[in-house]
């Protein structure tokens, strides 16, 4: 008999634990048009977030290096995180162009924020090349997620000289 009454106390105890399921907030940004370089991106708990417009960082004969990044900030607007990407296009003579490197550079500037799983690539198409950076900002407390921000930072370079 009391071998079943402690089976039943701790199969209770186990469910009670179970019981209040815990959801990370869902990613969604609520705007209703595509949002142009440098204008906010805002959610539902009053975060942001701002993807920042190229610009150049490095000129060097037919290498030109540029600078993109996406900052989040909370609803004090502090900034809390950054994820930068640095790329270097060349100008062929033969009217194409090339990335030759892709960099990510991560900053985090709360505690609780992390930038997770941060990557970069880079891929060629004759008329234009695109490098691009990507990470998830993820805020913790005590351990659970309670949000969570894929970001992805693109650069692409046109054989005209355009950079977006």
């Amino acid at each position: 008999m009391r071998k079943k009454v402690a089976f039943l106390m701790v199969a209770v105890l186990l469910i009670s634990c179970f019981a209040f399921p815990v959801f990370a907030e869902e990613p969604v940004a609520e705007t209703t048009t595509a949002p142009q370089l440098g204008d906010p991106i805002y959610f539902a708990d009053g975060s942001y977030i701002i993807i920042e417009p190229v610009t150049p960082s490095l000129t060097r004969g037919y290498i030109t290096g540029y600078e993109k990044a996406a900052r989040v900030f909370n609803s004090d607007n502090e900034e809390t995180c950054r994820l930068t990407l640095t790329a270097k296009f060349l100008v062929n003579d033969n009217n194409t162009i090339t990335c030759i490197s892709s960099l990510y550079k991560t900053d985090v500037y709360v505690s609780g924020w992390a930038l997770e799983e941060p990557a970069s690539t880079y891929s060629d198409h004759g008329t234009y090349s695109v490098a691009t950076a990507t990470a998830t900002a993820r805020k913790r407390l005590l351990g659970i997620t309670t949000k969570y921000i894929p970001l992805t930072v693109t650069i692409t370079g046109y054989t005209n000289g355009t950079v977006v």
